[in-house]
């Protein structure tokens, strides 16, 4: 087998395994929407991890100033006035 061989059988592998996952690289349009959404997907999953980092800082923010109240409740039940 010759060089040009090599990359036509390469090719044909390389489309028929893309083809098995669902995706169709038979043209270009075909390609930049499979790019776009492999992007928008990194986008979905970067989006909500924020989310996720946002929701676990705003529990903390509310927790902490909820404990610290509940002890100096705590606190000034005990001392006497």
């Amino acid at each position: 087998m010759n060089e040009v061989e090599i990359r036509e059988v390469v090719a044909h592998a390389v489309r028929e395994i893309m083809l098995t996952l669902g995706i169709d690289v038979s043209t270009p349009e075909a390609i930049k929407d499979v790019q776009a959404d492999a992007q928008w997907t990194r986008k979905s999953r970067l989006g909500a991890e924020q989310v996720t980092k946002l929701i676990k800082r705003g529990f903390i923010g509310v927790l902490i100033p909820g404990l610290i109240y509940v002890i100096w409740l705590g606190v000034r039940t005990m001392v006497p006035k």
